[in-house]
């Protein structure tokens, strides 16, 4: 495995995918077969295979059997210390958002393996960084530019922080034309469920956007009298839904 590995990376530092996936199985004999996460959704217990693959050689490098009940997460201790015994240490890594754990971000910073990960949405801080960048970001100097054309753009921003007393680096991206999609398709949404309101028409699998996008106005004598739906009153900022009682 070492030979192999310093063999595909050509001795250089090189940079690495790791990911699981799962496969099902009727083999309970086999001791990996366990029930878990099954990202297909099929009613069969599973085994985790991770793999390691070089991003500049796209070679796959390494891989893993884990027990099929086993979380993404609980899996990168085990890798990290394998990547030490082949010697491959010294290198990048991204993992998807599923390894995201306090614990494990504390362990890459500990044995200093660098890597970038995206955080989930359940992230609170996450979400506070989000927050705080949102009215800056959007800014000339920010302009990541992919297109030869130049018509279309994301933007970026990069802000230095600390983690358990080691420096890290945060990366915002952010896709202006995106959130106009979203912004269009939110507000067409809107529109079809206010006249499902106003028309009598409610149905019950859109009652929690009933609830939570509307204040419904009704009179003992005359019925349903009026249906505002809450919007964002200046364009460009977040749109914060508040809850209505009908």
């Amino acid at each position: 495995m070492r030979e192999w590995t310093l063999h595909g990376s050509k001795g250089v530092s090189e940079q690495y995918c790791y990911d699981l996936t799962s496969a099902p199985s009727r083999n309970m004999s086999n001791p990996y077969v366990e029930r878990g996460r099954n990202r297909d959704e099929e009613d069969l217990a599973q085994m985790n295979i991770a793999l390691l693959t070089g991003v500049n050689s796209r070679i796959p490098t390494y891989y893993e059997i884990h027990p099929g009940s086993m979380s993404d997460a609980k899996t990168l201790a085990s890798f990290i210390k394998r990547m030490k015994q082949y010697g491959t240490e010294r290198t990048r890594i991204l993992p998807d958002r599923g390894f995201y754990s306090a614990t494990n971000i504390s362990l890459m910073l500990e044995t200093r393996i660098g890597f970038y990960i995206p955080v989930p949405t359940t992230v609170g801080r996450r979400n506070k960084f989000i927050d705080a960048c949102r009215d800056e970001v959007e800014m000339p100097e920010h302009v990541m530019t992919f297109f030869e054309d130049q018509r279309e753009a994301l933007y970026g921003m990069t802000v230095p922080d600390k983690i358990d007393g080691r420096r890290v680096w945060k990366h915002l991206c952010f896709d202006g034309a995106r959130r106009t999609e979203h912004v269009a398709s939110l507000f067409a949404a809107l529109r079809r469920w206010e006249s499902e309101l106003l028309s009598g028409d409610a149905k019950e699998k859109n009652k929690w956007a009933y609830e939570r996008c509307f204040t419904v106005k009704t009179t003992p004598k005359r019925g349903l009298r009026s249906c505002v739906s809450k919007r964002p009153s200046t364009p460009g900022k977040a749109i914060k839904l508040d809850t209505g009682q009908c």
